[in-house]
């Protein structure tokens, strides 16, 4: 099996694959930078030109994006369960959950946490662009809670999909943006996969990773920190 090592930011997306790895129980490294000011390094650009997180390196090799990732280790480590195995349909069902949060949660979480980048910075429009955001967001998990499974996002089977899941939900509720009041099935959810061993493992983690960070004289954002380690 090839040698991983995670480069990861505590609070970030990258908590999804930190969590794939826990659940894989292969052994693997994290780095974590000093701050996000490191991302933009010209050593880490030439393995992630985007200068984000998460990156795995598969012995030499890195690989970014959480699907790409996910999926290459589902298939490395087919026993862990991160994509069912027994059930193509549950394959696709999964891979299509983990593609609603790529692509339409995620990104609209970016616009409610950092709506500079999509605006000019007028407080009027730094105030609509976060609020249509967070409303988009809103009618996001209304669609998601209309079909949810009494357990899991897809029924009786846990994925990866619901850890990934679980990192919008639980943000939204840690930054006091919505406390999933409207979305009981979702708000349940939080509580099922946080109590998993794998979401304790990788919390536990982030407790430490915040911990050195903080002691070595790091710059945490202040209006992301409630949502590291927890």
């Amino acid at each position: 099996m090839p040698r991983l090592e995670l480069f990861h930011l505590p609070g970030a997306c990258s908590r999804v694959t930190l969590t794939a790895l826990e659940m894989t129980g292969a052994p693997f490294q994290v780095t974590v930078p000093r701050d996000r000011a490191d991302l933009a390094k010209p050593d880490y650009k030439k393995r992630n030109p985007f200068g984000q997180v998460p990156l795995l390196i598969f012995d030499d090799q890195p690989l970014m994006e959480n699907i790409a990732i996910l999926a290459t280790l589902a298939r490395l480590y087919p026993e862990a369960g991160l994509i069912p195995t027994n059930d193509s349909w549950l394959a696709s069902m999964t891979l299509s959950r983990m593609a609603t949060c790529a692509s339409q949660l995620h990104p609209t979480m970016t616009r409610i946490l950092f709506p500079q980048l999509f605006c000019d910075s007028s407080p009027e429009a730094l105030e609509r662009t976060r609020a249509l955001a967070l409303g988009m967001m809103r009618a996001r998990l209304a669609a998601i809670e209309s079909g949810f499974g009494d357990k899991w996002w897809l029924g009786d089977t846990f994925t990866i999909a619901d850890p990934y899941l679980l990192w919008i939900t639980n943000r939204l509720v840690l930054l006091d943006l919505d406390d999933l009041t409207d979305f009981p099935k979702l708000k349940a959810h939080v509580a099922r996969v946080k109590a998993t061993e794998a979401a304790q493992r990788v919390l536990a983690r982030e407790a430490e990773y915040v911990a050195e960070q903080e002691a070595a004289g790091a710059q945490l954002p202040p209006f992301l920190r409630p949502a590291m380690a927890a």
